[in-house]
């Protein structure tokens, strides 16, 4: 009774096959071609089936490489046959329908799942009817996805051995970014072609963090402290308040519309405004209402001198009524052009200017706190004046009394 190896291979006795070795001998060179470098397409049935190796013939469960096909309506199992068989294979999940397949050997033991349009190297154990176990063939991890057995159970590289590059067409899935001295740029990042989508929970930069929580993206310095806050409808937020319901002090938000509200103790300044490291002006509040301030400090200052001609320059100024064009609303003011003809310093721009690209006009602007200084200095040339002359008055009404 002829005896086969755990491939099924046909071991030929001493003085076994006279006439006939030559035949039996080729048949297992075939069947061992077929276990080590075989290939097969198998179409197999929609349902559970068992994959047997036939000792002496040729089998599809013998190839190396398996490349299961057909349309499935849920995921299958396949027993590998017999129990103690011991075999590694390369299995490919190419059926249609979007199912995984499952292949175990005992009753009892492990079992190796593959996701559809996936490929693993799995080996068989022989360990019997009810432990026969199907096992990775390449560690933890299943090629075409590289999926762990378990979560959080795999590394790819070491801090001591690591990969050189890294391609990935398609989204990248990432609980934690660590950037320790390295960069992420336009060139590195997206260099031949655009990152179309790219997905992370929460990205660590030398210990600071952008994280992302409930439709909402957060931005901490200095271990956890929340510096910025964009929440899902598009408000900004400065200072660690979260919602526009809040309003601590130091705080500020930015509204949908565009618009700052900022948060201060009184007498603190909303918005300082610099010129290098001195400040030049500044908004504030005092509890009740809002300052618009200038630096204004005698040590930034050279006096030059008096304003003269006062009167005569705010004599020529022409204050009037407008309306915007297409609006109905009336104002008094001025006119920016015939302004600076008086006041230089309090208008902004030429008249007429317009934009040498788009050919859109630039207005001119103007800065009515400017011509306080010349009210301010007319006004008292004026009280000279009076004084003067009431005290001519007073003394004519004197004159006359004597008379």
């Amino acid at each position: 009774m002829a005896t086969y190896s755990n491939l099924g291979i046909k071991l030929i006795q001493t003085g076994e096959e006279s006439g006939t070795w030559g035949t039996s001998t080729n048949t297992n060179f075939d069947l061992i071609d077929q276990a080590i470098a075989g290939y097969v397409s198998y179409a197999m049935p929609n349902a559970d089936f068992t994959f047997s190796i036939s000792d002496g013939s040729s089998s599809d469960a013998r190839n190396k490489f398996i490349n299961f096909t057909g349309t499935l309506t849920s995921g299958r199992t396949i027993t590998f046959s017999p129990s103690d068989l011991e075999k590694t294979w390369y299995v490919k999940n190419a059926t249609t329908g979007g199912h995984t397949l499952t292949f175990k050997q005992g009753s009892a033991g492990n079992t190796i799942t593959l996701p559809n349009g996936a490929t693993a190297m799995i080996y068989a154990t022989g360990a019997g009817a009810t432990n026969g176990s199907i096992e990775n063939g390449i560690g933890t991890l299943l090629v075409d996805g590289l999926i762990p057995e378990t979560t959080n159970s795999a590394d790819i590289g070491t801090s001591s051995k690591k990969f050189k590059d890294i391609y990935i067409d398609g989204i990248a899935y990432l609980d934690q970014v660590d950037i320790d001295s390295g960069v992420i740029d336009g060139v590195n990042l997206g260099a031949n072609s655009p990152i179309i989508n790219l997905q992370v929970d929460n990205v660590n930069i030398d210990g600071n963090n952008i994280k992302s929580t409930a439709n909402q993206l957060g931005f901490v310095t200095g271990g956890t402290a929340e510096r910025i806050r964009i929440d899902a409808s598009g408000n900004i937020f400065f200072g660690g308040i979260t919602s526009t319901s809040q309003n601590a002090n130091a705080s500020a938000y930015i509204d949908t519309n565009t618009t700052l509200k900022s948060y201060q103790g009184s007498g603190i300044q909303h918005i300082t405004f610099l010129n290098g490291a001195t400040t030049v002006g500044s908004i504030s509040n005092n509890g009740a209402n809002a300052s618009f301030n200038t630096t204004s400090d005698y040590r930034v200052k050279n006096r030059l001198g008096t304003i003269e001609d006062a009167v005569e320059r705010v004599l020529e100024l022409d204050p009037l009524l407008y309306s915007f064009i297409g609006k109905d609303d009336v104002h008094e003011g001025f006119i920016a052009h015939e302004v600076d003809a008086v006041v230089p310093n309090a208008v902004t721009g030429d008249k007429d200017a317009v934009d040498p690209i788009t050919d859109a006009p630039i207005l001119q602007q103007l800065d009515l706190s400017k011509l306080v200084p010349l009210l301010t200095q007319a006004l008292k040339e004026a009280i000279w004046k009076i004084d003067d002359l009431q005290e001519k008055v007073e003394e004519l009404q004197d004159a006359v009394s004597e008379i």
